[in-house]
This record gives structure tokens, sequence and C-alpha cells, in this order.
């Protein structure tokens, strides 16, 4: 019964460095993930700050090629559609 017991003793101490080194490596491999998530939503809220931001200014003025229409972008298109209809110069 001892010599039973002494190997049941031997091999679940040998499973369990087996069953160490692969929660190690699985742990390691959760916080290599956290880290990942972590920097693309950091890159996320900065793009979207940023757009957020753009969209937010009162007049963006942007350099176009000679007889090409303005872009316009957020409120700026709005008003800019208005403007032109009001003219009557409004095609669509």
């Amino acid at each position: 019964m001892r010599e039973c017991l002494a190997a049941w003793a031997t091999e679940a101490d040998a499973g369990r460095a087996a069953r160490k080194r692969l929660l190690q490596r699985w742990s390691l491999a959760k916080r290599a993930t956290l880290a990942g998530v972590l920097v693309l939503a950091s890159l996320q809220y900065y793009t979207l700050h940023v757009y957020a931001e753009i969209m937010s200014l009162p007049r963006l003025t942007l350099i176009t090629p000679a007889g090409h229409a303005p872009l316009l972008f957020g409120n700026q298109r709005m008003k800019h559609a208005h403007a032109v209809q009001a003219r009557g110069q409004w095609s669509g």
C-alpha cells in the first residue's frame, strides 16, 4: 500500500510540474494579449479623438487644385449645400 501511495505522489508531483509550466506559458500569452489589446485600444481612442477634434473645427480650409470643388467636412458640408440650394444652383 505504501508503494502505491508513493508512486501516486511521485506521479502527482511530475504532473504538477508539467501543469505549472503550461500555466506559466498561458499566463505569458494572456499578458501579451492584454498588452496588445491595450495598445490597439489606445491607438483607436487617439484616432477617434483626433477625428472628433477635426470634425468640431468651425472651418476647415483645404487647398485644392484649380477648378475642383473644395473639400468640406462635417457641418461645413451641410452649410455649403444649404447655401448652394439657396442661391438656386442646386443640381441634385
